[in-house]
């Protein structure tokens, strides 16, 4: 038999037509047997039997030679890969391994077996059809051939159209524009062959170059480059690019894309950081837009960046670096099942043996049997096809089923019900869920769980603990509702849900609506609305990339990933690990600032600021920030009143408020520095024994921590026991059978948090129901109630007891006991005597032995009924009645008004203006502020007055008197007395004739109806009040006003006291008064002093009183006639006139009559031709301007007493005369200056004095009648 032996080099070894031994050794050889039964062996390299001079069609089978025919008949195959048929109709069948088919020219049957294998076409002498799909549709060379087991396909130099089908395929178009169509499944564009560089663009097929100009691609993923440098660009999917040998550009363009080194002939360095320090094949790569790396078959090293990586490292031991992001190692091609350990990769078996991993945070396992197994991070496992155990560690982990085929039923609580990708598999450590895009169920355990259903109608089940929904994944918004899941849109579609607790929404407009638990609602990215419906729940930004504002109050002002988002029925925000400004609104919210500097402003309500989810202790101060550590270094505070920490030791100090202090687990120091604060254990796991006076004793939650300033103690759902100390506390026992022990001070045992009605018995415990049952009491002074209908019962002591809301059943038990409403949001009515009046929070109570009531911070009207009550008014504007009996009552702040009702009682009116009511006494009463408050008669007998600004008396004749500072008072019915005295008072006649004295300052003098006085007698000088126009007031009454005020009462000084139109009387008492009635009948009192009255219009009585008084006409609008002797025949406005120790007569500016009486008179004329008669007695006689007559009769005349005319001219326009009426014996004499008139019969021993005047002047002025 000939042999024939080739070389180390790429050999063609022809056979001599009989019975032949072709051995290729080394090289790519290409071995043509001819006739004969042939040993064809290639040795090493990628050799070829060839068949191409057979004359006729060929079976050749290298898995089976056997089968052969034709001139292959008898051949046998050592080390042969690929077959090259007739130019006939052949059948070539592969082997296990990769194989390359060259049927040439016929219709031939090309059946690759396993492996990859290739139907190759590269000779044709025109540009052919082939389609694994359709190869009925084939032309050229390939026209007739079809295909088995074929993966791959080789074109010629021309245009060609190569079909993939649905498996992976590779196709290699050769020179020429060529049509590369992959088909389904994940197929590459093979330029392996090409002999220079090539440009590949998936994108852009226009830009190709070398081989690949001209050629266009359908459903191609991925690209094959040549051995030389190449540059070869994906498009918007997952691509897989590999550049061979040569230095290459890598650029994935759009998708998740890899460079891909498998067929690398050594290990490789490829660094998606720093492409500088590639080796291998990857030498002088560069990478753009690529995810992900997958090595070759040796040891390699793969770094990815700072963006989320899938390494694959292949056989070998490599060394996987992610970099920055979430990156895989990635072991989907492993030919058989891996364990694979972040935690410990010694453990490391299979194709992942020998690997280590830097800033690697997930697993991609194979279709095998896989043990993946992640550390202390965080970790995504994905165990693909096979019965996986899945282990993640510690950190919140993924068991992800994304590339599932088909849906899946995963069951983290029972892994037995798995089925599909799932099946098999088992679970530690794992907390979340990935499902695929079809119709999933996926259920949690009783920890926090994360499902993520992806496409498809999926059943989410989140066992217990506080589980999420989650769509991060989705292409586009969702509608998402855990109330009402028919409404969903989007990946959402179809979803429903069990225990599900959280929402996770994309990157898009999402709408996230909550249910009536808890909920926390994570928008992400794009404007979203998230609405809580009900329970407490969270807008959740914890996954934010930057910093967050976030405003309940004013959405508008948000910014970063809060941009956009509205919020509906949402209590709470957590920020991110960046610096955040979260803002709460009017409710009570919780804010988590997470790590950063963080701005929490709780705005209105009750508001925390919470660290439950820092990895390390806090120091946490609303007093001082600045001192703030941990997770709460730099944060800031706004409107915060309660604190949350952490799961180790705290430092938490409170400020001047009330504030709440929840230390959680660990030795905590609670410091509540001012206000009444509470220690909190409300979430508790288990148990505490807390005590404020021996906190040596503590445990559970409680155990390590220290108190300084708490007040009050808030234990859990357990059997509690809370102890206070010798101050005032409250204990809130919660559920559990609790041992409530006040210590000394007024303690209370609250259950304002209770779920449904309580029955609390101070007296009997064992009689306690709901939230109270079980529970015991030590030293309780006070109970507090919920929302619901209670019955609190006290003991013999005296008692506090507080119903809140709900109607509730108030027995106070023996001792002085208290219904108490300082918790209500609004005001309440509170009648002891007829509760069936109740309103607000004291709706439906009923009271048995029950003598005092609290009211809230709010308007109230607290009635008590008729025995000795207390009654306390707290904030508000509120209305206080006493009743019967001596009371205490204490309005507190607020404008109040309080009725003490019969008995002595104490009315304190605490802050603001309040007032002290008299208007159900039977009696006039007697009420003094200036006294320390004291109180005479009617109702007001035994009364003290304390706070008491404003007084409000009887329908009967009261006094009543204020103080030095602003004073209501208040007359009501009957002749009432009001003294303002100091400060700017409102005195309020009302019925009844009444005296008004406001005192010093500016006051309103409202008489109200009937004739009504103000009085100044009081004033320490004199006074201008003028009731026509109170802004020429002057001395105490400099601003005071005046409204139905009939009569004005004047100081000891010289005042001037003015009416108004009105019927008015003034009163001047001392000094020397000016009294000034205006329109109106009035009366004008002067009394001592000598007074100026001047009546005006109307008719007046004009009373001087002591010393010399005058009636003045000054202002009148014409002449009057005025006659002190006999008043009834006056005239103009003196005409009704009448006259009461009146010495003087003032006329007006016109020409009056002014007549005095038998005494001693002065008239004054003023302007105008008056006519001045005295009447007798030692008169003075002013005429004034104007030609004025002074009329003497004899009879007026009379021995010892003279008449002076002080004024009398006899220039033009002023002419006197001197009319002497009666008078026979006329004398004059000169005396000095003066002239005398008198009579014979007197003979100058009474008469006329003219003053300043001659006899030689007086000739002409004589008239005698």
């Amino acid at each position: 038999m000939p042999v024939f032996n080739g070389t180390a080099g790429d050999d063609t070894l022809t056979g001599s037509g009989s019975d032949d031994t072709l051995n290729g050794l080394a090289g790519n050889d290409l071995l043509i047997g001819g006739g004969g039964a042939d040993i064809l062996d290639g040795g090493s390299g990628f050799d070829t039997a060839s068949y191409q001079n057979a004359v006729a069609g060929v079976v050749v089978d290298l898995t089976t030679p056997g089968n052969n025919t034709g001139e292959a008949a008898g051949d046998t195959y050592i080390s042969i890969e690929n077959v090259r048929g007739s130019a006939f109709s052949d059948t070539l069948t592969g082997n296990a391994g990769d194989n390359v088919l060259r049927g040439g020219l016929g219709a031939d049957l090309l059946n690759g077996g396993g492996g990859f294998d290739f139907a190759d076409y590269r000779n044709s002498t025109t540009g052919i059809t082939a389609s694994l799909t359709n190869p009925a549709s084939n032309t050229g060379e390939a026209a007739g051939d079809f295909y088995a087991s074929i993966e791959g396909l080789r074109g010629g130099d021309f245009n060609d159209l190569l079909i993939g089908d649905a498996g992976d395929n590779f196709l290699r178009g050769g020179l020429g524009a060529d049509a590369l169509n992959g088909g389904d499944g994940f197929d590459f564009a093979d330029y392996s062959g090409a002999t220079a560089g090539v440009t590949v663009s998936l994108t852009n097929p226009a830009i190709n170059t070398g081989e690949a100009a001209g050629d266009t691609y359908f459903s191609i993923e991925g690209v094959r480059g040549s051995d030389f440098n190449d540059t070869l660009i994906g498009d918007a999917n997952l691509n897989f690019l590999r550049g061979g040998l040569g230095a290459d550009t890598l650029n994935g363009a759009g998708g998740f894309d890899y460079a891909d080194y498998r067929y690398a002939s050594t290990g490789i360095t490829a660094s998606l950081a720093n492409a500088a320090i590639n080796t291998g094949e990857a030498a002088g790569d560069i990478f753009i837009s690529i995810e992900g790396l997958r090595g070759s078959d040796f040891g390699d090293t793969l770094i990815g960046d700072g963006n989320d990586n899938f390494l694959r490292g292949g056989l070998g031991a490599d060394a996987l670096n992610g970099g920055g992001g979430s990156d895989y190692a990635d072991y989907f091609n492993a030919t058989t099942g891996i364990t694979a350990s972040l935690a410990n990769p010694n453990a490391n078996t299979g194709e992942a043996a020998g690997d280590t991993y830097v800033s690697i945070e997930n697993l991609d396992g194979s279709v095998f049997n896989d043990t993946l197994i992640g550390d202390a991070g965080d970790n995504v496992l994905r165990g693909g096809l096979g019965a996986d155990s899945l282990a993640g560690g510690d950190g919140d982990d993924s068991a992800d089923y994304s590339n599932a085929a088909t849906g899946i039923t995963v069951s983290l609580a029972n892994p037995n019900a798995n089925t599909g990708e799932a099946a098999g598999d088992t679970y530690s450590s794992i907390e979340n869920l990935r499902g695929s895009d079809f119709n999933d169920t996926l259920t949690g355990d009783a920890g926090d769980n994360a499902l993520r259903g992806g496409l498809g109608s999926d059943a989410l089940n989140g066992g217990d603990g506080f589980d999420f929904a989650d769509y991060r994944n989705a292409a586009a918004g969702v509608t998402v509702s855990l109330t009402n899941p028919a409404i969903n849109t989007g990946e959402a579609a179809g979803d429903t849900y069990v225990s599900i607790e959280g929402l996770r929404g994309s990157q898009f407009n999402d709408i996230l609506i909550g249910d009536a638990g808890d909920n926390f609602l994570r928008g992400r990215n794009g404007a979203d609305v998230l609405n809580g419906a009900g329970g407490f729940d969270y807008a959740d930004y914890s996954g934010a990339t930057a910093g967050v504002v976030a405003s309940l109050t004013n959405p508008a002002l948000n910014t970063g990933e809060a941009a956009g988002d509205t919020y509906i029925s949402i209590e709470g925000l957590r920020g991110s690990d960046f610096n955040d400004t979260l803002i709460g609104d009017a409710g009570d919210n919780y804010l988590r600032g997470r790590l950063g500097a963080d701005l929490l402003n709780g705005a209105d309500g009750f508001d925390y600021a919470d660290y439950r989810n820092a990895a390390t202790g806090v120091l946490a101060s609303l007093t001082n920030p600045a001192s703030n550590t941990g997770d709460a270094a730099g944060d800031t505070y706004i409107s915060i009143e309660g604190l949350r920490g952490t799961d180790f030791n705290d430092i938490l100090i409170g400020d001047a408020n009330d504030n709440f202090l929840r230390g959680r687990i660990g030795a905590d120091v609670l410091d509540g520095a001012g206000g009444f604060d509470y220690a909190d254990y409300v979430n508790s796991a288990t148990a505490v024994v807390a005590s404020l006076a021996n906190p040596g004793i503590n445990t559970g939650d409680a155990a390590g921590d220290t108190y300084v300033s708490i007040e009050g103690l808030r234990g859990g759902d357990f059997n509690d026991t809370l102890i206070g100390d010798a101050g005032a506390n409250v204990l809130r026992g919660g559920l559990g059978a609790d041992a409530l022990n006040g210590g000394d001070g007024i303690d209370y045992a609250d259950y304002r948090n209770a779920s449904a009605g309580v029955t609390v018995s101070l007296v009997n415990p064992g009689a306690n129901t709901g939230e109270a049952a079980g529970d015991t009491y030590v030293s309780i002074e006070g109970l507090r109630g919920g929302d619901f209908n209670d019955i609190l019962t006290g003991d013999a002591g005296d008692n506090f007891l507080r119903g809140g809301q709900g109607a509730d059943v108030l027995d106070g038990g023996g001792g002085f006991d208290l219904a108490e409403y300082s918790n209500a949001t609004a005001g309440v009515t509170v009648s002891l005597l007829t509760p069936a009046g109740n309103s607000g929070e004291a709706a439906g109570d009923t009271f048995t032995s029950i003598e005092g009531v609290r009211g809230s911070g709010f308007a109230d009207m607290l009635l008590g009924d008729g025995a000795f009550n207390q009654l306390f008014g707290l904030n508000g504007n509120d209305t206080l009645y006493g009743f019967g009996g001596n009371d205490m009552i204490d309005a507190g702040a607020g404008v109040d008004m309080l009725t003490g009702g019969a008995g002595g009682d104490l009315l304190v009116g605490g802050l603001d203006f309040d007032f002290a009511r008299y208007d159900e006494s039977a009696a006039g009463v007697t009420v003094r502020l200036d006294l320390v408050g004291t109180g005479v008669g009617g109702d007001a007998q035994g009364d003290q007055l304390v706070g008491i600004e404003a007084l409000i008396g009887s329908a009967f004749s009261d006094l009543l008197i204020g103080d030095a500072g602003g004073n209501a008072l208040l007359g009501l019915g009957g002749n009432d007395t009001l003294y303002g005295f100091a400060g700017n008072d409102e005195l309020y006649g009302f019925d009844g004739s009444d005296m008004l004295s406001g005192g010093a300052a500016g006051d309103r003098l409202d008489g109200g109806e009937g004739y009504d006085f103000v009085r100044y007698d009081d004033a320490a000088a004199a006074v201008s009040a003028n009731l026509a126009n109170t802004t020429l007031n002057a001395g105490d009454a400099a601003g005071d006003s005046y409204f139905a005020i009939e009569a004005l009462i004047g100081s000891a000084f010289g005042d001037t006291l003015t009416g108004d139109a009105n019927a008015n009387a003034l009163l001047g008492l001392a000094g020397d008064d000016a009294l000034v009635g205006l329109a109106g009948n009035d009366e004008i009192y002067g009394f001592a002093g000598n007074d100026d009255l001047y009546g005006g219009a109307g008719a007046d009585r004009l009373d001087g009183g002591d010393d010399f008084d005058a009636a003045r006409y000054d202002d009148a609008a014409s002449g009057v006639t005025a006659r002190l002797s006999n008043a009834a025949a006056n005239a103009g406005e003196a005409a009704g006139d009448s006259y009461f120790s009146i010495e003087g007569l003032a006329g007006s500016r016109f020409a009056d009559i002014l007549i005095g009486d038998a005494f001693n008179n002065t008239l004054f004329g003023n302007g105008g031709d008056d006519v001045l008669s005295g009447f007798g007695g030692a008169d003075g006689l002013v005429g004034g301007q104007g030609n004025d007559t002074f009329v003497f009769r004899l009879q007026d005349l009379s021995s010892g007493t003279y008449a002076v005319i002080a004024d009398f001219n006899e220039v033009l326009g002023d002419f006197d005369t001197l009319f002497l009426e009666g008078f026979s014996n006329v004398i004059t004499a000169q005396d000095g200056a003066d002239v005398l008139v008198s009579t014979s019969e007197l003979g100058f021993a009474g008469g006329i004095r003219i003053s300043n005047f001659t006899v030689g002047q007086l000739s002409d002025q004589f008239l005698i009648g």
